[in-house]
């Protein structure tokens, strides 16, 4: 099926092919990989992708955000993929901002997807466990405790999760019929949350975590069922 763009659409690619060949081409993730740049990123850049709205395109108006939809972030990141750009829009702007929409709470909403929009917030999908991408295999655990859950576990090859400072993370919860794999909104830097940072082949950036009895509230649930 070929995939008609509209003018809006069209120029949207456009501004972002010409903005991404100027300030973030190729040379440009070379050079954070030489200067080995922690956060695999650069802040200013990022800053200016959100000057440009790139991070509210998925965010509900009433959310402060642009409300485009996934074929205009698409378009986005497709460019992003021509110079092999690093930045929190995958993490973020598509993953984090989908998981809440779809999934979150009014609360949940209304405390992150603002500042997701405004790129103050960065956020990780923390699912795999192994060298594959396998996410219904889940031996990280969330155990109930009388004011929310304790979560015990580890992750790996975690994107954006060396910069992000949400994570949203699977983890199994009860036993039996009754059981299943969940996802919640955990604070990079709740006490019991270790992370070392590892670059990928590719020379991106991710990290690893380890969770330790971390505590979180139920709220921190992300199921809006």
């Amino acid at each position: 099926m070929t995939l008609v763009l509209n003018d809006e659409q069209r120029m949207l690619r456009d501004a972002a092919r010409g903005f991404l060949a100027e300030r973030a081409p190729v040379a440009h993730l070379r050079e954070l990989r030489d200067r080995d740049v922690r956060d695999g990123m650069s802040r200013e850049l990022w800053s200016d992708m959100v000057d440009l709205g790139w991070a509210a395109i998925l965010v509900p108006e009433k959310y402060g955000g642009l409300g485009y939809g996934f074929t205009g972030l698409g378009l986005v990141l497709e460019e992003c993929g021509r110079t092999l750009t690093p930045s929190p829009l995958l993490g973020t702007a598509m993953i984090g901002a989908a998981a809440l929409t779809r999934a979150g709470s009014r609360e949940q909403c209304e405390a992150l997807l603002p500042r997701i929009a405004s790129g103050e917030h960065l956020l990780a999908l923390a699912v795999d466990e192994g060298p594959h991408h396998r996410p219904e295999v889940c031996r990280t655990a969330a155990k109930r405790t009388a004011t929310g859950y304790e979560i015990s576990g580890a992750k790996t090859a975690v994107l954006d999760g060396q910069v992000a400072d949400t994570l949203i993370v699977s983890a199994t919860v009860g036993t039996g019929d009754g059981g299943g794999v969940a996802l919640f909104l955990v604070p990079a830097d709740s006490p019991g949350v270790s992370m070392e940072p590892v670059m990928l082949l590719d020379t991106h950036r991710a990290a690893r975590f380890r969770f330790d009895g971390v505590e979180v509230p139920e709220s921190a649930l992300l199921d809006s069922a």
